[in-house]
């Protein structure tokens, strides 16, 4: 059986990976950044 040395080599990043601890929820937790809440205020919208 041959197991390629990169596959292991690369496995790790799974259990590193950032995206496995982020939240599923943009909807709910919508950031919106200041300057365009300013905008939108100044606009009359």
């Amino acid at each position: 059986v041959v197991f390629p040395f990169s596959k292991l080599l690369h496995a790790p990043g799974v259990f590193f990976s950032p995206t496995l601890n982020m939240k599923d929820t943009p909807r709910e937790h919508r950031h919106v950044a200041e300057w365009a809440e300013d905008i939108r205020r100044s606009s009359g919208t």
